[in-house]
């Protein structure tokens, strides 16, 4: 490999070749890959060492510096390491009479790193011929080298230790987790297997999968294993990648594990840990705030509002946005305001967010749910056999021929400006629209708020909404005639928790929907807000952690990595091959696909439809997984989310595998 440029790709493909192949020949064998250098020197391409062997996470033997100056040399390259995700079990120096394997043993974590000291070898020989030399230097190491052989000994059963300690923690990990934990939106009786992630980096996962005969012990004891590992590893369990087909519940932007992203947390959390927020200000907070209003809030937004999570955001924006209707009713009623949205729409499971949603399976079995709105059914954009149509929901029965699916050219197409004045469906919407709120108003309901899941709608089944409708709705809600009908205007909030910053393709949906709402809410972030003198007509919301330093400073880091992306300059870039688009549209398995930004979603063909369908997308998806893609089927549809900056032939592959898959369905 001398002489020519050798990608990392190619050193971590060449370094797992050679460990596998020293395994194969000495399985209980220690292995030790040699890096040059120092933690930090660069590699052939210029990245960091450091980051260059992460995916491969391999513990680290760190040989300290036992000269002056070596104890902070040491510690920083022991904290670099840690801050990566590595484990150190070992930290080894030679014993000099500095003393600083004291210090640095008193600053590493003793838990799970040992530090140990070995006498420096002799110097070599520099008098008398120079094949003297070279005798009495090969006689003195061999007597050096047995001289630290207890030393080195103990060095390595501390190694085999951390090593089996680790194996039995992962090994027990699914069993303590069955007996201890609950987990969100699952039944505990379907879940057949535990996946146990040891670390995560990029778009992946290192999960353990035990040995086949532990996990039949495992199930004799009546336990819940880990995803057994493959047949051929029967005497050992191994650690696998696995696609992170969410990205973890849509929350990861750049990648597990990001060096930039966990030094952006050491920072804050070095410099602030937490503090209080009402009536104070740190640098994070006010940075990221003043960002956000460049960009998602650029040309409406004033203010930013911190909460700690997308549910609670948008409780605080219906209250901003109920209680400013309030005060803007143009005759004093004592009516209770309902808001106005889209079936389907998922805003979170605290009790106002879900009551902002019509009824559906998130809040059927809540016995405090009593939803308080109008919700429409929206027509979807549908991409079958390569091409792209509008389908109406039944209950536009008054549109011409609403039977059939309204073709659109592109893509691009479907979210052009002019739409609004050269496509029949805009006044087909307005008439839909008019009709139904004007019933309810004149049966007595008033409406505050609009809540809209832009353009795609997630937990509700990533339903493609036509964008054209949404931007209707919206003109509808602010014209003065529904205002004087309503006898207050009503603010709109966008839920962009899912979709904004590039998710789905623009830093914000107002570019696709040709209107900006009043106020939004961007995962931990609430636009627009009100003054008043009085205490008691302030937000009375907040939490203990709102504004925490270290969330505001790693977002703010994420924005500015977003900013510099080239792929995101494009507002309809796609993360997945369009050939292997266009194929999927055409299976007979797939009833419709969207494809937008980051996200891939198709609806699988099937005569039940909603969250609780249990059919061939959870087969599929239990499929994957032995196969190293991990997905959580929503009902009959199966779904993609990577992360902004993710690989993307690595996307290709694990689409590929999904149509593989697909393809041996019956």
């Amino acid at each position: 490999m001398e002489d020519r440029y050798v990608s990392d790709q190619e050193v971590l493909d060449a370094t797992q070749a050679a460990l596998s192949r020293f395994f194969s020949a000495k399985p209980s064998g220690l292995a030790f890959v040699e890096t040059a250098g120092g933690v930090h020197s660069p590699t052939i391409s210029g990245s960091l060492q450091s980051d260059a062997y992460r995916h491969l996470r391999l513990p680290v033997v760190l040989i300290g510096d036992s000269k002056l100056g070596g104890i902070s040399t040491t510690l920083s390259a022991y904290e670099s390491l840690v801050s990566r995700g590595y484990s150190v079990p070992l930290v080894m120096l030679f014993s000099r009479s500095h003393g600083n394997e004291e210090i640095i043993r008193r600053n590493v974590d003793l838990r799970e790193c040992a530090v140990s000291t070995v006498a420096p070898p002799p110097p070599a020989p520099s008098t008398g011929p120079p094949s003297s030399q070279a005798v009495m230097d090969y006689t003195n190491m061999l007597v050096y080298y047995e001289s630290i052989d207890k030393e080195m000994m103990n060095a390595v059963q501390s190694l085999v230790g951390f090593h089996e300690d680790r194996v039995q923690r992962l090994e027990s990990m699914a069993s303590r987790a069955e007996g201890s934990l609950w987990w969100p939106f699952t039944q505990h009786t379907r879940v057949s297997a535990t996946t146990v992630i040891d670390a995560a980096y990029g778009d992946n996962w290192d999960v353990y999968r035990p040995s086949p005969k532990k996990v039949d012990a495992l199930r004799a004891q009546g336990d819940v294993p880990a995803t057994p590992a493959s047949p051929e590893t029967a005497d050992g369990g191994e650690l696998t990648a696995v696609f992170d087909g969410s990205a973890s519940w849509w929350t990861q932007a750049l990648g597990h594990g990001n060096p930039q992203l966990a030094a952006a947390a050491a920072k804050a959390a070095g410099r602030y840990g937490h503090v209080l927020f009402p009536e104070c200000v740190h640098e994070p907070a006010l940075a990221l705030a003043e960002r956000l209003l460049e960009t998602v809030g650029r040309g409406w937004a004033t203010r930013v509002f911190y909460s700690d999570n997308g549910s609670t955001a948008v409780e605080v924006a219906l209250k901003m946005a109920l209680k400013r209707a309030e005060d803007d009713r143009l005759v004093k009623h004592s009516k209770m305001l309902d808001v106005v949205g889209v079936c389907g729409g998922y805003h979170g499971d605290t009790i106002g967010a879900m009551n902002a949603s019509n009824p559906n399976v998130y809040n059927d079995k809540v016995n405090w749910y009593s939803g308080r709105g109008c919700w429409f059914e929206p027509p979807q954009v549908i991409f079958k056999n390569g091409k792209y149509s509008i389908s109406l929901p039944p209950e536009m029965k008054f549109a011409a021929d609403n039977s059939r699916p309204y073709p659109m050219n592109s893509k691009q197409d479907v979210f052009k400006a002019s739409r609004i004045d050269e496509d029949p469906l805009a006044s087909v919407y307005r008439e839909h629209i008019e009709v139904v709120l004007t019933a309810r108003c004149r049966s007595g309901a008033a409406f505050g708020a609009a809540v809209i899941e832009p353009v795609l709608l997630g937990a509700g089944g990533m339903v493609w909404v036509d964008p054209l409708f949404q931007r209707v709705l919206m003109q509808t809600l602010r014209s003065p005639r529904f205002i004087m009908l309503n006898g207050n205007p009503v603010r709109v909030i966008f839920d962009e928790v899912f979709v904004g910053l590039h998710r789905i393709g623009p830093v914000s949906t107002q570019s696709l929907l040709h209107e900006r709402p009043d106020i939004a809410c961007y995962a931990k972030e609430v636009f627009q807000g009100f003054l008043s003198q009085e205490k008691t007509e302030a937000l009375l919301h907040g939490h203990s952690y709102t504004a925490h330093p270290v969330g505001c400073q790693v977002a703010l880091e994420t924005l500015r990595t977003l900013e510099g992306m080239e792929r995101l300059k494009d507002d309809f870039f796609s993360l997945w091959s369009s050939e292997l688009v266009d194929r999927l549209s055409h299976h007979k398995k797939v009833e419709r696909v969207v494809a937008l930004g980051s996200v891939l979603a198709m609806e699988l063909v099937s005569a039940e439809k909603g969250y609780g369908v249990i059919g061939d997308a959870m087969a599929i998806a239990t499929k994957l997984r032995e196969h190293g893609v991990f997905l959580r089927p929503m009902g009959n549809a199966l779904y993609l989310v990577g992360s902004l900056n993710a690989n993307q032939a690595e996307a290709e592959g694990v689409l590929n595998r999904i149509v593989q898959e697909l393809d041996l369905l019956k």
